[in-house]
């Protein structure tokens, strides 16, 4: 048995298609079937199950738990040697949210990757719960996220608070509210009490998104609900949307006052098109941290990352909308 194999049979079980896993790993579909084969063979039982569909049978249950620590032991151990050689070449493997990578990596990763230049970066996008899942599997060095984290297996370094703002489109509300449009306005800047604006549709993220079980939660507390006319899973469509008239949005800081954030307020256009209020709810706000296995090796070149985003994202500023 080597790690090669080891490493086939992960993407595979990850995958659950020969077809998928091949392309991934620049092998024919025949080449790599045969390494299954060769491998089932030599533990002596399979690890799949063929018909009707490729999945993992108990047996290749319980070996994708073996094989998981097998190979994250070897690259704990590659890591540390590299270290002790003073050598930094490597790779680092970053999870981050969509909207959050082109708000944040900008500000830490050109610094990086000029002290580092030797590092092959590799950035995954994903929400929080795939992420989280990537890293404990071995397949991430650190996320960048909301805190805290569901896993007790990960720690982490807060970086930043950020908060939720409500977004509405300008024509809509006066079209909805006429003349008391601005004395509402007003009235959700000093009360943040979203049943002020209950007339007018929104465009919020799919249920079981972080920020929607936020938004959900505010709603449950203030007994109210919302006329849902469009749901999404991405906070950046929802923003465009709501920009185009379709509905009231509610979004989260870093999407709006990032200037690195393509499509957001930066475009003029966009900005004259909504007016956007903070929540006064300070319950609508997440603290964003980045978290790491606590029980791998750290080598220097993740050390060094997460150093630096400490230093260039604890307590991040942005421009007022």
């Amino acid at each position: 048995m080597n790690f090669q194999n080891l490493e086939y049979f992960l993407v595979v079980a990850e995958e659950n298609s020969i077809t998928r896993a091949a392309a991934r790993l620049h092998l024919s579909q025949q080449a790599l079937s045969g390494q299954i084969i060769r491998l089932e063979e030599e533990v002596g039982c399979p690890l799949f199950d063929r018909k009707p569909t490729l999945q993992l049978t108990y047996a290749g249950e319980r070996f994708r738990e073996q094989a998981l620590q097998m190979v994250n032991l070897k690259y704990d151990s590659e890591s540390m040697m590299r270290d002790i050689r003073a050598n930094e070449k490597g790779q680092l493997r970053i999870g981050i949210s969509y909207s959050r990578g082109q708000a944040l990596l900008p500000r830490v990763l050109p610094e990086y990757s000029e002290a580092h230049p030797l590092v092959d970066l590799s950035i995954v996008e994903d929400n929080a719960p795939e992420l989280q899942s990537k890293i404990l599997q071995g397949a991430l060095d650190v996320i960048i996220g909301f805190l805290p984290f569901s896993s007790p297996d990960l720690d982490f370094r807060p970086l930043f608070d950020e908060h939720f703002f409500l977004v509405l489109p300008k024509e809509l509300c006066r079209e909805v509210y006429g003349e008391k449009t601005e004395e509402l306005l007003k009235g959700f800047a000093e009360t943040g009490d979203l049943a002020l604006f209950q007339k007018l549709p929104f465009v919020l993220l799919r249920q079981g998104e972080h920020i929607r079980k936020k938004i959900d939660a505010e709603l449950r507390n203030q007994n109210l609900s919302l006329n849902v006319r469009i749901e999404t899973s991405n906070t950046q469509t929802a923003l465009a949307l709501a920009a185009a008239g379709m509905g009231a949005t509610i979004v989260h800081e870093i999407l709006l006052k990032s200037s690195y954030t393509l499509g957001g307020l930066s475009s003029p256009a966009m900005r004259e098109k909504v007016e956007i209020i903070p929540f006064k709810n300070e319950t609508l706000r997440d603290t964003i941290g980045i978290g790491f296995h606590k029980e791998r090796y750290l080598p220097k070149i993740t050390k060094d990352f997460i150093d630096l985003c400490e230093e260039k994202l604890t307590g991040i500023g942005f421009n007022t909308p």
